[in-house]
């Protein structure tokens, strides 16, 4: 099912850039394959869907019940009474963009996973899209996102040290990935011939059945709300975070909306090229009613070449990105089951704007820079 989110707000303000990142590692071209673009500077946003039924979605009138991780209204109030789910999102190869489902998720993690590249871990709790994917593997940073969100994780593997430390976690049972009893929800997609592992959310009670995942309603955390502004921040019309020299995006801000438009990268190189990062399933250009960049430790993992640990617990330096301005804070989560929480200098929480949130998990050596209205993000590590 999907929904359209409940609150839109107009606010005007500001654009930013910055200077070129230096170099940086470049992806394989196994996991990453370069696209030729003759301009750099894209104007056309149309793209070519593929056409997919979906089922036709009726809205029942509700009492006014929010959905905590986004402080937006529900009108489909029973999906808070299950356990979120965490769908495992591939980025890489460039051809298998636009993805689906990204645009409906209630929050959204992108982080480096290796050689370049990055990969998105979707929470959904108040909507349950009858396509997201394409499905890819866990990762050790996944471990700590079920903890957080009490969630039930959909991938489609591991590496075998870290499907160990899943398998024996107290989350262990609230695992599925592909196999021979998770038809229909699992599913392969070959539009143009090519394979895709997709996962339909609405179909998965016969699978939680069958495992016996305990699927009730979670308590967390509570997430500050406001449609009030914080206190003056610094203007933000665009934001570019780079995560590698193969692997980067930028956020434009518009003052229609008050919401933060996403493009991708569509070659591999210092000299940035970008096109409309669209949602396969709804049509749309992703876009973000919050943006928040984590800084935090990358610790590779030995004999195991580039694969990582990401610690999110204790505290560090963030940015939070809304309404056409940018926050200095310090995010904070000190307990497991904990969401991340953000707080200004002086210790007063900072409040998200009623809408969805993307996170960008950069390393704790990464780079903030600044050119009038525009912010730039070069992800170092550790």
């Amino acid at each position: 099912m999907k929904k359209k989110q409940c609150f839109q707000w107009m606010i005007a303000v500001g654009l930013i850039f910055s200077s070129c990142a230096p170099s940086l590692p470049v992806a394989t071209q196994s996991e990453s394959t370069e696209n030729s673009i003759a301009s750099k500077t894209p104007v056309n946003t149309e793209i070519t869907l593929q056409d997919t039924p979906k089922p036709e979605i009726m809205i029942t009138p509700t009492s006014a019940i929010i959905n905590p991780l986004t402080g937006l209204l529900m009108q489909d109030t029973g999906l808070l009474t299950h356990r979120p789910l965490i769908v495992k999102v591939q980025n890489v190869p460039r051809e298998s963009r636009p993805q689906w489902g990204l645009s409906l998720a209630d929050h959204v993690y992108e982080y480096y996973i290796e050689y370049g590249d990055t990969r998105f871990a979707a929470v959904y709790y108040g909507n349950r899209p009858d396509q997201v994917g394409p499905v890819r593997s866990a990762r050790h940073i996944d471990m700590q996102l079920i903890q957080m969100y009490k969630a039930v994780l959909l991938y489609g593997g591991a590496y075998e040290e870290l499907m160990e430390n899943m398998l024996s976690a107290d989350f262990g049972d609230r695992l599925i990935r592909e196999g021979p009893n998770t038809a229909p929800a699992f599913y392969r997609y070959e539009p143009d011939g090519v394979n895709f592992l997709m996962v339909n959310t609405t179909l998965l009670d016969p699978i939680y059945k069958q495992y016996k995942i305990k699927d009730i309603q979670p308590v967390f955390t509570t997430l500050p709300f406001s449609s009030e502004k914080p206190k003056p921040g610094n203007p933000a019309d665009v934001v570019f975070i780079r995560f590698s020299g193969s692997m980067y995006n930028r956020w434009d801000y518009s003052a229609t909306d008050g919401r933060y438009y996403r493009s991708a990268e569509t070659q591999s190189g210092m000299d940035e090229v970008y096109a409309p990062h669209y949602d396969r399933l709804t049509g749309a250009q992703i876009a973000a009613d919050n943006l928040v960049i984590l800084f935090t430790r990358y610790n590779e993992i030995p004999n195991e070449g580039e694969v990582f640990d990401v610690p999110m617990s204790g505290s560090g330096k963030a940015y939070a990105v809304r309404n056409g301005q940018i926050f200095e804070l310090t995010w904070t989560r000190e307990n497991p089951e904990d969401l991340i929480s953000l707080s200004f200098p002086d210790g007063t929480p900072y409040e998200y704007k009623p809408g969805n949130i993307w996170y960008s998990v950069l390393g704790s050596q990464s780079v903030v820079s600044q050119q009038e209205r525009n912010w730039r993000f070069t992800f170092y590590m550790p």
